[in-house]
């Protein structure tokens, strides 16, 4: 059964949360762009994006993998119960996650000096130094930032996306603002890495305190006075329900981030090679998590709600009808993304970072890493959607296998591109595998009957696929046409001609996610009037 109210509710969310995820993207593209402007690819990059990786792999697989797709439901459930009920569950949740967090963080701080070097593999004593160091200085990030995931899950499963998805903004705005004027303050690289580190750190703070005012406006804080009586949080339901949640899901996100990890060790098995391949990497993967982070992660993270209602609820028809315009959205917005970002790689690299210490040279690998990385684009949104779906159902041991699955591949193809485009190898494995993760996840869903495409959808993708092969045909005509303008030229001109084109033949074509749009958007503007 249909649920136009669902579906409008949903939309609305995906709005927001895309507009709010955007300018948080377009902010962390603006601190990227300073970063770069300080310290390009060279030794100061490479050692903050390797110490960095480390407590952002953590708060991938806790805050944004295991709590964010675990607590949501179970929180629901609780708020059913009474708002009581959910204040206790959400007290029980926020101590037992400050605790182990706080334990694992001071371990590996105190013990990073003596793995971290066998992870790094350079002979540079320089480059790990100052490695162990950041990423000491930095660790306490997960804490703060996992704890916010908990209030920021609050608000969600209150239909609240505006507010807590601008925590992020609020962070880049945070280093942008007092990193930049302490850029110009200091000329010495050193310090201003440090300084850079510790901005970062002070942000998660920010954020949290951010979220918890959001939270308590909203009458919805946890219990706090639960950590006067440690037996009742131990023994709460909370912690059961959450465990047999949570372990399939940090499995799963302890799999995927492990593979990051595999990418930094290969990464500097060819730094002799490609030096500056860590900071390269990290860029690219800045510049095509803007469109997913837009338009991926919030179709996904709008539609775990209504999925989880509709799946409670019994109504397989408007499951399959979420998902089907869920997938079709995503398709619609992120083709063009991955056919942009493909052609103009080099193009958009150049205006967007080459300045200060980001010379040609940066620009020429970090390109080459874009290029392969936005292979994948549409592919990642579609994953973090199909597991949304499975911790919808209750099913969080499916995206576990699957993401395991992946892991194995995305080693075994960055291996193989390894040795011919080195850092490029490892974007492309990271593309390819992600690829065939979504494969699984339709074979699954047809095999076990969970999501069955009807004719009707693959027509809407032939569709799809169909008016991105005729937008990639005139990219490239364009690029040919434009050979001799300078980066920024080619920029100015082929992407308002791509943005419109791509509406002219949706509407040619008459393509149903365009009309939703713009229907959407002629509604709000009427409404203004």
């Amino acid at each position: 059964m249909e649920n136009p109210d669902g579906d409008r509710q949903k939309a609305k969310n995906s709005i927001i949360f895309s507009l709010m995820t955007g300018i948080s993207r377009l902010l962390g593209l603006g601190r990227d762009i300073l970063k770069a402007y300080a310290f390009g690819t060279g030794i100061y990059a490479v050692a903050f994006d390797i110490a960095f990786r480390l407590p952002n792999m953590l708060r991938n697989l806790v805050a944004e993998g295991a709590l964010s797709h675990s607590f949501i439901p179970v929180y629901d459930r609780y708020r059913k119960l009474g708002d009581g009920e959910a204040r206790t569950a959400a007290g029980v949740v926020f101590f037992l996650t400050l605790g182990f967090l706080s334990l694992l963080s001071f371990f590996i701080m105190v013990t990073m000096d003596l793995w971290l070097p066998f992870l790094i593999s350079n002979p540079s004593t320089e480059l790990t130094g100052i490695t162990v160091s950041l990423g000491q200085l930095l660790f306490p990030y997960l804490v703060f930032i996992s704890l916010s995931s908990i209030f920021m899950g609050i608000l969600y499963s209150q239909n609240k996306f505006a507010g807590p998805s601008f925590g992020s903004a609020l962070m880049n705005i945070v280093i942008l603002v007092f990193f930049g004027l302490y850029m110009f303050l200091s000329p010495d690289k050193k310090n201003q890495i440090f300084v850079f580190s510790i901005i970062t750190l002070l942000s998660s703070v920010v954020n949290l305190a951010f979220q918890i005012y959001l939270v308590k406006k909203s009458h919805a804080l946890p219990d706090f006075g639960m950590v006067l009586h440690p037996g009742k949080i131990w023994d709460h339901p909370v912690r059961g329900e959450m465990w047999l949640m949570v372990l399939p899901a940090i499995f799963g996100a302890a799999v995927q981030e492990i593979s990051q990890l595999i990418d930094i060790f290969l990464a500097m098995a060819v730094h002799d090679k490609v030096p500056g391949g860590v900071s390269a990497l990290s860029y690219s993967h800045r510049l095509i998590q803007l469109p997913i982070g837009i338009f991926g992660v919030a179709v996904a993270t709008a539609s775990l709600t209504q999925l989880s209602s509709l799946f409670n609820r019994g109504e397989k028809e408007g499951f399959h009808s979420a998902m089907v315009s869920s997938i079709n959205m995503i398709l619609y917005l992120l083709l063009p993304a991955t056919i942009g970002m493909f052609f103009l790689s080099d193009e958009i690299v150049e205006v967007v970072f080459q300045r200060g210490s980001f010379n040609v040279s940066s620009t020429a690998i970090t390109g080459i890493a874009v290029r392969y990385y936005a292979v994948g684009i549409a592919a990642y949104s579609l994953q973090k959607l199909f597991m949304s779906a499975y911790f919808a159902m209750r099913r969080p041991s499916v995206p576990a296998r699957i993401t395991f699955f992946v892991l194995v591949a995305n080693v075994g193809l960055s291996l193989l591109f390894l040795p011919h485009l080195y850092h490029g190898g490892l974007a492309l494995g990271s593309s390819l595998s992600a690829i065939l993760g979504v494969g699984v996840y339709f074979f699954l869903g047809v095999f076990y009957g969970s999501f069955v495409p009807r004719r009707k959808d693959l027509k809407v993708w032939i569709k799809i696929f169909s008016v991105n092969g005729v937008l990639g045909i005139s990219i490239v005509f364009m690029l040919y046409l434009l050979h001799s303008y300078s980066a920024f030229q080619k920029i100015l001109i082929i992407i308002p001609a791509s943005i419109t084109a791509y509406i002219a033949i949706s509407m040619v074509f008459r393509m149903e996610e365009f009309m939703a749009l713009y229907a959407m958007i002629r509604k709000k503007l009427t409404r203004k009037k």
